[in-house]
C-alpha cells in the first residue's frame, strides 16, 4: 500500500479503509491527503510529520504516535483507545468531538488545538504545553493535567 512504501504521501485521498500492523518508515511525511472514516489497528506513526492531512471520524486503535510533527490536521469524530502521543509537536490541529480513552499526550505541545465536546477517559496531559488549548465542553474522567499550564488552557 501507498501509505507504507512512500517517505511522502501527498493529496492522497483513501477513506473507509483499514490498516493494521504497519510501521511507517522514520520521518514520513503525509501532506494534504484524507483518511476520513478508515481504522487503523497497531499503526506506528512515531516521528511522522502530518501536515494539513484529514483523519475525521478514525477508529485509532493501540497506535503510536511518539514524537511527531502535526499541524492543522483533523481528527474529529475519531477513536483514540489505548494510543500513545507522547513527546509530539501537535499544534492548531482539531480533536473535537472525539473519544480517548487511555491514551497518553505526555510531554508534548498542544498550542492552540481544540478537543471540544470530547470525551476524554484515562487520558493523560501530563507534563505538555497547553497554551491555548481548548478544552470547552469536554467529559473528562480520570484526566491527568500534571505538571502542565493547564491554567493557559480553555478548560
Amino acid at each position: 500500500m501507498k501509505l507504507e512504501s512512500q517517505e511522502v504521501v501527498k493529496d492522497l485521498c483513501i477513506t473507509d479503509a483499514e490498516f493494521e500492523d504497519i510501521v511507517l518508515p522514520g520521518k514520513k511525511e503525509i501532506i494534504a491527503s484524507n483518511f476520513a472514516w478508515s481504522t487503523f489497528r497497531h499503526v506506528d506513526f512515531s516521528h511522522a510529520e502530518l501536515i494539513s492531512s484529514f483523519f475525521d471520524f478514525c477508529l485509532f486503535e493501540d497506535c503510536r504516535f511518539k514524537d511527531i510533527d502535526c499541524r492543522y490536521c483533523v481528527f474529529s469524530g475519531s477513536e483514540f483507545l489505548t494510543c500513545d502521543f507522547s513527546g509530539s509537536f501537535i499544534v492548531h490541529s482539531n480533536f473535537s468531538g472525539i473519544t480517548s480513552i487511555m491514551t497518553s499526550f505526555a510531554s508534548s505541545d498542544l498550542y492552540f488545538s481544540a478537543f471540544p465536546t470530547s470525551y476524554l477517559k484515562e487520558t493523560s496531559f501530563e507534563d505538555c504545553n497547553l497554551k491555548k488549548t481548548d478544552f470547552r465542553f469536554s467529559d473528562q474522567r480520570g484526566v491527568s493535567f500534571r505538571y502542565s499550564n493547564y491554567q493557559e488552557a480553555r478548560l
